[in-house]
């Protein structure tokens, strides 16, 4: 592993770390980006802020999602182009692998645009 993919790496957490600890809010619980008084939360907001980021977390997974990205979308490219000159001939898992994996990046993109944008992401939805 090249040195420069740890340091991007530190680098990376000690700012999702920073913006974590200078973001702390006293007495106010965070909803999907907008302050809500706890007092007022109804327990379906409260099962709601569970599946919110802090913004240090949302500060690493866009980096890491945006790395994942690339090389995702690289194999995508070498596994298109070996489908390509085969001259036809493509087997049939290939062809599958390329449609899952083009599903799976536009989803992987869709969650970046959102976790870019400041919209919320529900991690835990899955219940």
């Amino acid at each position: 592993m090249d040195l420069s993919y740890v340091i991007v790496g530190v680098i990376a957490l000690g700012v999702g770390v920073a913006i974590g600890q200078r973001r702390k809010r006293s007495g106010v619980d965070s909803v999907y980006g907008t302050q809500t008084p706890a007092t007022h939360q109804t327990g379906m907001d409260q099962d709601k802020s569970e599946g919110d980021m802090s913004p240090g977390m949302r500060v690493f997974m866009t980096v890491f999602l945006g790395g994942w990205l690339i090389a995702w979308s690289a194999g995508i490219l070498m596994a298109f182009s070996t489908f390509l000159s085969l001259g036809g001939g493509g087997s049939l898992f290939v062809g599958g692998w390329l449609i899952a994996a083009t599903a799976g990046w536009g989803w992987a993109v869709y969650t970046l645009w959102k976790l870019v944008t400041g919209r919320p992401v529900n991690l835990r939805r899955w219940h």
